[in-house]
């Protein structure tokens, strides 16, 4: 099918009519004059006149054919088009998918690759008009609308060229792509084009989702694929950073574990190596890494501030910046908080005993009370409860227990005598730690005992505990309680019989600890052994720092939602940003919790979340390690998944590349050899007819003189 660009120019077709009439005007008008019969020189008149007349018939259609191939070249004619014949071009819906994640902040000779993707955006304007609709989509997580169907304008472009800016965000062809489908589908247009302008990276195509989306596209939608490359970076980036310490105190050592990767493929790299925690650099070291090599680093540092703390790990500068750090929080707490509560004061406790020393040094605020002076009391002030001794529980009591623990607190259960245990069992079933079966043995009888068995060394209680052999003096239990755990609950240490002597239960709520022995020598003699100081610390320690110590850490892009229990109202959150914005974040009731979800997680760096002037908690955001991977799709691979698109390299002439998409292959340079071929043809038949002519009219003059 014929499509013509210029079809105005039709209109001199109608020039192809003056040869004929300028061949009408110039018909030789013969003069019949008497004279005597020579009849073969009359016969041969005859036959040249009939053959001069094909000549003049012949050159007439022949200038009609030359004006006539002018005129439609021209018109710039197209062979194999879906538009209208004799239309310049119909409105056309146009969706760009535009790449500006990580990895086109990569920086070249000329600047970053993102300059290079905004020419192919400010190349391409000329190729639109006044009634295409414009849609322009970020290929990045989360995908973001710079402009949806809007009409061009020269306006809309350099709006939309201001916009294009470089993001931390990690790139996702299948959001954009999903987008661009549902706009293409709900076009009333008949024309649909979707450009692709991206160095096509790999970690952010999945090729079977995108290919899935691809079917899902409009039929005679054109695809254009428009690349950026990638020349050879040097460029080393940090992975990730773990505080491989679970319980962190002031002034002791903590273990870091540092991965670096030399994303090069041919060139070792040496960079130096700083970790920074609180703006103060604690270790430095150079390292040297082979090509596409990952280092595990495993420096060691000792802090010596308390409360939240945020620091970072980074590289020396390289041709990607934005990976070279890598952010990471911890917490240490100052003070700890903690409620003993006892059957009465005179109640025989070695609790006090073993706290002592952390009391000294200022680590514990230490508070003693009667279990029965519960409802005076509000639990929420203190960080850690102990509960000694206890024989049954309060309804009241277990209620305002469970809120505790669900408010993220740590609670250590101590049973005490003569146990009441279906009161015990519904309180113990109710937070998820098992059943009391039965007593066994006599704490009266101490040449009878069970001793320790199985030990979970690998428990965050027992960290550092032992520099080499994990030994233990013996420990005898002349008496315990028998339990069922339940299976959300882990068993820490065992008897050798198998039956738990230390119970956590860590999900859903606060950490809980249950001892099934009572810390009292006619019990045990764990409360006269050396383990028993570091354990009860321990879990008072972990009781506290494990829920803040998970070091919230996501990806620049994602939403963090977090539930938040026992906090009162005024509500006035804040979210701080790491480069000084503040937002206000609104949450969402569930009950009597609150539900956070922020989305605002657009830059690198620690966050930090306030309630009026409380900070609730810190969180890491960082760079996706999947950018900093140097592998791209080509033309062929990329065509292989996306088959019918059309690749243009940045050295080819795009426009002429789409226009011959659009419209077919143009015909206007066959038309004019064409004309060329018919011109000199008529010059040739021209110059024989005039030479005929001219010894056609000597013949007759000859036979007029006879």
């Amino acid at each position: 099918m014929f499509h013509f660009l210029n079809p105005t120019m039709l209109f001199a077709l109608s020039a192809a009519l003056i040869p004929l009439l300028i061949h009408l005007f110039n018909r030789r008008k013969y003069k019949e004059i008497q004279f005597s019969t020579i009849h073969f020189l009359k016969e041969m008149v005859r036959k040249e006149m009939r053959r001069l007349r094909i000549r003049q018939l012949l050159l007439l259609l022949i200038r009609t054919l030359i004006i006539m191939m002018i005129v439609l070249a021209f018109s710039r004619p197209t062979l194999h088009s879906s538009g209208d014949f004799a239309v310049g071009r119909s409105s056309t819906e146009v969706v760009f998918i535009i790449d500006n994640s990580l990895s086109l902040s990569s920086l070249q000779l000329t600047g970053s690759l993102l300059e290079n993707i905004k020419q192919w955006w400010v190349n391409l304007e000329p190729m639109f008009q006044v009634n295409d609709r414009i849609s322009v989509l970020l290929a990045t997580e989360p995908m973001k609308i710079l402009t949806e169907r809007e009409y061009y304008s020269g306006e809309l472009w350099k709006k939309t060229t201001k916009n294009i800016q470089p993001q931390v965000f990690k790139g996702n062809f299948q959001l954009a792509t999903l987008k661009a489908v549902e706009i293409l589908r709900k076009s009333d247009v008949s024309n649909k084009e979707l450009y692709y302008i991206s160095d096509f990276q790999m970690s952010g195509i999945n090729e079977q989702e995108l290919s899935s989306l691809w079917q899902e596209l409009p039929k005679n939608t054109r695809v254009y694929f428009l690349p950026v490359f990638h020349s050879q970076e040097d460029n080393a980036s940090v992975d990730s950073v773990l505080i491989v310490n679970q319980l962190l105190e002031k002034n002791q050592p903590m273990q870091v574990k540092v991965f670096l990767t030399n994303q090069t493929k041919n060139r070792p790299l040496n960079s130096m190596i700083s970790l920074i925690v609180q703006g103060s650099r604690l270790t430095q070291q150079n390292v040297s890494i082979a090509p596409l090599e990952t280092r595990l680093l495993q420096p060691e540092i000792i802090s010596q501030f308390s409360g939240y703390q945020v620091g970072f790990v980074e590289c020396e500068n390289d041709a990607l910046l934005e990976d070279n750090r890598y952010y990471f929080n911890l917490f240490i707490p100052e003070r700890i908080k903690i409620l003993h509560l006892l059957p009465h004061l005179q109640f025989q406790s070695f609790i006090p005993t073993i706290l002592q020393a952390a009391r000294d040094k200022d680590l514990f605020i230490y508070e003693k009370k009667a279990l029965s002076d519960w409802p005076t009391i509000n639990l929420d002030e203190y960080d850690a409860i102990i509960i000694e001794g206890f024989t049954n529980f309060a309804e009241g009591l277990i209620n305002r227990l469970r809120q505790y623990h669900q408010n993220q607190k740590g609670l250590i259960l101590i049973p005490g005598d003569n146990l009441a245990i279906q009161n015990v069992n519904d309180f113990l079933n109710n937070l998820q730690l098992g059943k009391i079966i039965s007593l066994q043995g006599d704490p009266v009888k101490s040449e009878e005992f069970v001793s320790f068995g199985r030990i979970n060394w690998a428990h965050p209680i027992f960290e550092g505990l032992f520099a080499e052999k994990k030994e233990l003096n013996p420990v005898h239990v002349y008496a315990y309680y028998q339990m069922q755990p339940h299976s959300k609950s882990e068993v820490i240490i065992e008897y050798q019989n198998g039956q738990p002597f230390l119970i956590q239960k860590s999900k859903e709520g606060g950490p809980l600890f249950l001892l099934t022995a009572p810390l009292q020598p006619q019990w045990t003699n764990l409360v006269i052994r050396g383990l028993v100081v570091p354990l009860v610390y321990r879990m008072i320690y972990y009781a506290v720092t494990q829920p803040v110590t998970q070091r919230l850490q996501i990806t620049v892009g994602e939403k963090l939602k977090q539930v938040l229990r026992g906090i009162s109202p005024p509500y006035q959150f804040l979210l701080k940003k790491p480069s000084g914005l503040e937002e206000k974040i609104t949450p969402a009731f569930r009950g009597s919790d609150l539900y956070l979800e922020i989305d605002q997680n657009d830059e690198i760096g620690n966050y930090q979340l306030w309630n009026s002037e409380k900070l609730l908690f810190v969180y890491s955001v960082n760079h996706s390690p999947q950018e900093s991977i140097q592998q791209y799709y080509g033309r062929d691979a990329i065509q292989k998944i996306l088959p019918a698109g059309i690749w243009i390299d940045p050295a080819q002439d795009v426009h002429s590349e789409i226009e011959k998409s659009r419209f077919g292959v143009e015909l206007w340079s066959y038309l004019l050899i064409a004309a060329i071929i018919l011109l000199f043809c008529e010059m040739v038949l021209s110059y024989t007819a005039s030479r005929k002519q001219k010894e056609l009219w000597a013949t007759e003059l000859k036979a007029e003189l006879n």
